[in-house]
């Protein structure tokens, strides 16, 4: 990820991703110094799971994109799978990915680090990420199931749903108003994988 945690604020401009063990450490060190995460242009993956929820506070600038994924596997011993999960609550299958096993229909991914993080810095320590909201859910599993493309397919999650999800408190300038919205400044970033726009 690229972000600094030092100061008062600690700045993403443009994390597209980054490696777990990376951002894990980068968060741990944001709680440390009691920073403030300011996200302008775009945060993903990583960034979005662990940077922008470390802190106590973090403040999503105007015409920045917070985008979520179902991540894939660094280990080429160990690939990832896509699977249709039974989610915890009532609702659609949620598609997501994770070590090509038998079972791995109701088996978690988390490692025993993020599954530390996730007790400290959610809601509910057991929640399933990458987070969704049932709109996105059955969008990424339509994809999946007209192209058989489970990466290279981000998503936004309305600002509604993160008092809910995360301890952090998560403030939007201005979250996009539409579709056309987060793709003209998806263009204008130079993002050019699919994005679903959570209403």
């Amino acid at each position: 990820t690229a972000s600094r945690a030092s100061g008062g604020a600690s700045r993403d401009g443009g994390s597209a991703g980054g490696r777990l063990d990376k951002a894990l450490e980068l968060a741990g060190l944001i709680r440390e110094r009691h920073a403030t995460v300011v996200v302008y242009d775009y945060c993903v993956s990583a960034c979005a799971e662990f940077i922008m929820t470390a802190p106590d506070h973090t403040f999503v600038l105007k015409d920045a994109l917070v985008l979520w994924h179902n991540p894939g596997s660094s280990d080429p011993t160990d690939p990832y799978c896509a699977f249709l999960k039974t989610p915890r609550e009532d609702g659609p299958r949620a598609l997501r990915r994770g070590p090509c096993r038998e079972g791995s229909d109701t088996v978690e991914y988390s490692s025993a680090r993020q599954a530390q993080y996730f007790w400290e810095r959610a809601v509910d320590p057991s929640s399933v990420t990458p987070p969704d909201s049932i709109y996105v859910r059955k969008r990424v599993a339509s994809i999946y199931a007209e192209t058989g493309v489970d990466r290279d397919i981000l998503w936004t999650l309305n600002p509604r749903y993160y008092p809910r999800l995360f301890k952090a408190n998560i403030v939007f300038e201005a979250y996009p108003q539409s579709q056309e919205d987060v793709d003209a400044t998806a263009t204008r970033l130079g993002i050019e994988t699919k994005i679903i726009y959570d209403p």
